[in-house]
């Protein structure tokens, strides 16, 4: 079925849509957005809220608010060059989003770990992605207590910390930096040896709530 600009604008306002991702597969953890009516009858007469977690960053949520308009695709922008989306409703409600630098709203993210979804000015979302229909309390809802395990290969802020910590304890005599490289690893290995943990290499939240309490009990110390 084809709907107008005006019909699909209908259809899904008010509607909470959600998209969900596997680790492995997408920096981004979830993704919801939803269509309201907005008081801008004449520019903008529907407003999109959109908004974002992310796995490397838990308990915070990223997004933006962007006027949206007519054309055959319901077409939303933000002002001062702040990117663009395009909304589209295929069958079985699935909702299509397309978005062309669309930019996101957070004091924190410029230094989390999104860097690979960033220009230098700040957070853009790019790319197709489709939303179902979900609850609307999903809209609302604030993100999960997650922890975020750290590997080789990561490339992470977390990872400059991690190093600090591990260098403390001597078991890491390089300088700290963002890689999870097998200098990382060894120094990881060590220390769930050193303290009873099965030596995965991999922080797990076991492993560093174990490394956090222990580098605290150290300072002050010799």
């Amino acid at each position: 079925m084809a709907f107008s600009q005006q019909d699909t604008a209908e259809a899904i306002s008010g509607t909470c849509y959600g998209l969900a991702f596997e680790r492995g597969d997408s920096e981004i953890r979830s993704m919801m957005l939803r269509l309201d009516p907005s008081d801008f009858e004449d520019s903008a007469p529907y407003l999109l809220t959109l908004s974002l977690s992310y796995w490397d960053v838990p308990n915070e949520r990223f997004g933006t608010i962007a006027g949206c308009s007519g054309g055959d695709e319901i077409h939303c922008s933000i002002d001062c060059d702040g990117g663009n989306a395009y909304l589209t409703l295929a069958d079985g409600g699935v909702l299509h989003l397309d978005s062309e630098r669309l930019r996101l709203e957070d004091n924190e993210l410029i230094d989390s770990a999104l860097a690979n979804v960033m220009d230098a000015d700040g957070g853009e979302l790019r790319g197709n992605f489709r939303l179902t229909p979900v609850e609307d309390a999903a809209c609302i809802a604030e993100p999960e207590a997650i922890f975020a395990e750290l590997e080789m290969g990561d490339m992470l802020p977390r990872v400059t910390a991690l190093e600090a910590s591990l260098n403390r304890l001597g078991l890491f005599l390089a300088y700290p930096d963002p890689v999870f490289d097998e200098r990382t690893r060894d120094a990881v290995i060590a220390f769930q040896t050193q303290y009873g943990f099965a030596p995965t290499g991999v922080v797990d939240q076991a492993t560093d709530t174990a490394l956090n309490t222990i580098v605290r009990s150290t300072i002050g110390g010799c």
